[in-house]
């Protein structure tokens, strides 16, 4: 557990230097959503800001390395997206995760 928080304070440092400011201010905005309406502590705000951070770059470097719409970038980001709630999953309770998908499903049909 103490490795895990120091890798992702040395990741978080590293990521940070690679994210703008414009962007990294949209991933706090999202996590604030997400722990207003899945009662995240703390703690799992931190791990949800780094998981974001780290797609945000995997994402960043795919559309870097592979055409736009091609399905090498599709494919791409599929595993990331995977890897990120992989770590949602391990960062959050399934209840949680179930407040959270029932609110974004409610948020998109307004």
């Amino acid at each position: 557990m103490v490795a895990l928080v120091f890798v992702m304070a040395v990741g978080m440092s590293v990521s940070a230097q690679e994210i703008n400011k414009k962007a990294m201010d949209r991933l706090e905005k999202q996590v604030n959503e997400m722990a207003e309406a899945m009662e995240l502590t703390d703690s799992q705000k931190s791990e949800m800001l780094e998981l974001k951070r780290e797609l945000a770059l995997a994402n960043k470097k795919a559309g870097q390395e592979y055409s736009k719409g091609s399905e090498e970038l599709k494919a791409a980001r599929k595993k990331n997206m995977k890897t990120y709630q992989a770590g949602m999953k391990e960062t959050c309770s399934k209840e949680q995760i179930k407040t959270w998908n029932a609110y974004r499903k409610a948020k998109n049909n307004k």
